[in-house]
């Protein structure tokens, strides 16, 4: 398969530790974090294209992670910390 890849950090489910994860254009993935504004933990149906993107604020200085949310159809971010399972091609 032919395509740009992105490394990201991701919690898994299994241990409690940062491990990189590869994503090729086109995968799909469920994404859980805290959501501030919900005051609640989420879990969202995301794709992963050319204009997400892991980051760090340039003020508060936390990680992020700017994804598609598959059934909002738009972009999303999840901050600080979140979880990543089911990733299928």
């Amino acid at each position: 398969m032919y395509g740009i890849s992105y490394k990201i950090p991701y919690i898994t489910e299994s241990e409690n530790k940062m491990t990189k994860q590869q994503f090729d254009i086109g995968t799909y993935f469920t994404i859980q974090y805290y959501a501030k504004k919900h005051d609640k933990t989420i879990t969202r149906k995301a794709q992963w294209d050319k204009q997400c993107f892991e980051g760090i604020h340039k003020t508060k200085g936390y990680s992020y992670l700017k994804y598609f949310d598959v059934d909002a159809n738009g972009y999303r971010c999840a901050s600080k910390s979140w979880k990543i399972s089911e990733v299928k091609a």
